[in-house]
């Protein structure tokens, strides 16, 4: 590199160290840095430092996935809390459009947020975290979740415009923390990440056997997966009727209302909204959300929403100037429309032969069930499928408490865990870091 160049880089990391210490004005793209070579100033940068000492060593910033559209995804990146050498985990959240900051907060990262008897919010650590043993990369995907965000307006909402700009983001994050291609990856998330996940480790796969990449994908692992729309919907009502939350007057009203979008054609579907085709996919038999029936409390966007909207936080993330969604339903989800009924499950079929896979459910998930779950495994085209169709569940048991229900052929491992909903993290955390920890030190659930 030049001296000219140097100079200019290292004005540049001064400005931006200035920007963010003294005034929240912009967002810090670390993208630059890595083109230059620059590694240390994108690493001294990116680090988050929080004052009261609650937040661990972690990093967050832009990283720019298209260049001529002017696309960027934003990351908050912790090292695992305990182990050096611990494997890197990607999570996704789903949505479409729910920011992985919501994953961050309220499912599974080492910080939560705390409403104080005075109603304010604030953050405090979390005392059973899957950073602990693993190092967490969350991503808000795509472009137009959370921080996430396009000078363009061009979000890409197809399987492969997201997955590729993934692969463009991973790419350069494997430049800034390079020690991570002697780890293993595995790549994960929860509902809509069901095409997020595979589509993303797919990209990865191709490039695997082309030659051009060298990243250690090990495995993935969904949860509540959303992956074979058609399929999975057909499936939807039987799950409330079993435990009598609705007649059998209203399950024959739901089925017709399933049957319709199941049996219409593409062009029909294109004259709808959005909105109308997920409550057709997804009626809301019971008048409660459909997503947890353990608790009557609703997940907490509004907190995660709050709080990544205050300035102290955006300072110390970095995302100056930026606002922050933790749904992005008005200006996005409508874009989703095409990619809404496309399966992954032959992405899903790839990897399932050749990867780690866990795919883990909720008990009381009303929003992807078991039964619909199983229901797209059951048409998912790959080689141990016959097996896996007779295989038979295991009870998960610990010291004498049921935890939940295990099925495993080859490296495929099928959980469901009791007593959780659809942000099952959230409602059993230690149940589902203890799953963790099974699949990937072993494969699957360890009796």
């Amino acid at each position: 590199m030049g001296i000219t160049n140097l100079l200019l880089v290292s004005l540049l990391a001064l400005i931006v160290r200035c920007r963010c210490k003294n005034a929240c004005v912009s967002p810090l793209l670390l993208t630059p840095f890595l083109d230059t070579g620059n590694i240390k100033a994108a690493l001294e940068l990116s680090e988050v430092k929080d004052p009261d000492g609650v937040i661990p060593k972690s990093y967050s910033g832009f990283l720019t996935t298209d260049r001529k559209a002017r696309n960027h995804l934003f990351f908050w990146f912790f090292p695992s809390l305990n182990d050096t050498k611990a494997p890197l985990m990607i999570w996704l959240n789903g949505g479409p459009t729910i920011s992985s900051m919501f994953g961050l907060f309220y499912e599974n990262g080492p910080i939560r947020t705390i409403t104080h008897t005075n109603g304010s919010i604030s953050y405090e650590r979390r005392p059973v975290s899957w950073a602990d043993p693993f190092s967490m990369l969350y991503i808000d995907n795509p472009v137009g979740t959370g921080f996430s965000y396009s000078e363009t307006n061009n979000s890409k909402t197809t399987q492969d415009g997201y997955s590729e700009e993934l692969y463009l983001f991973i790419k350069q994050f494997y430049l800034m923390f390079p020690v991570y291609y002697t780890r293993e990856l595995y790549i994960g998330g929860q509902s809509y990440a069901g095409k997020y996940v595979p589509a993303f480790a797919h990209q990865i796969h191709t490039r695997i056997l082309e030659g051009t990449s060298k990243i250690p994908l090990t495995g993935i692992y969904l949860g509540g997966p959303y992956f074979d729309p058609l399929i999975q919907s057909a499936e939807f009502c039987e799950f409330f009727y079993s435990f009598g939350a609705i007649s059998h007057t209203r399950l024959m009203r739901c089925k017709e209302d399933v049957t319709k979008l199941t049996s219409m054609s593409s062009e029909d579907m294109d004259k709808l909204s959005y909105e109308t085709l997920m409550n057709m996919a997804f009626p809301w038999v019971t008048g409660k959300w459909n997503n947890n029936y353990v608790t009557s409390i609703d997940p907490d966007y509004s907190s995660v929403h709050y709080l990544m909207n205050a300035e102290a936080i955006k300072g110390m993330v970095h995302s100056c100037g930026r606002p922050f969604l933790v749904i992005n339903e008005a200006n996005s989800v409508e874009k989703f429309k095409s990619d809404l009924f496309k399966s992954t499950k032959g992405k899903l079929a790839d990897i399932l032969e050749k990867y780690k896979v866990l795919l883990y459910t909720g008990e009381y998930d009303g929003l992807i069930t078991s039964p619909m779950v199983e229901a797209a495994l059951m048409t998912t085209p790959w080689s141990r499928l016959e097996e896996y169709s007779k295989s038979v569940r295991t009870l998960w048991t610990v010291k004498d408490q049921l935890r939940g229900f295990y099925s495993q052929v080859g490296h495929f491992c099928r959980v469901v865990i009791r007593k959780s909903g659809h942000q099952t993290p959230h409602d059993q955390p230690e149940s589902s870091l203890d799953m963790m920890v099974d699949f990937v030190r072993h494969g699957c659930i360890q009796p």
